[in-house]
C-alpha cells in the first residue's frame, strides 16, 4: 500500500462529513468490513485505510 496523499471527497456539500472524516475514522477502530449504506460523497470511505 502507498502512503501517498489521501483522496478528498468527490463532491463536498452542506452536511457532508469531509471535515469530520478523520475523527470518524479514529472512532471506528479496527474492523474487517466497512459498509456505508448512504455514502453521499464517500468522505469517510476515502479518509480511511483499506479494511
Amino acid at each position: 500500500m502507498s502512503d501517498g496523499p489521501k483522496i478528498k471527497a468527490i463532491a463536498p456539500w452542506f452536511g457532508g462529513k469531509r471535515n469530520l472524516a478523520p475523527k470518524i475514522v479514529d472512532a471506528l477502530g479496527d474492523h474487517r468490513v466497512y459498509w456505508e449504506p448512504f455514502c453521499g460523497s464517500m468522505a469517510v470511505l476515502m479518509a480511511k485505510p483499506p479494511s
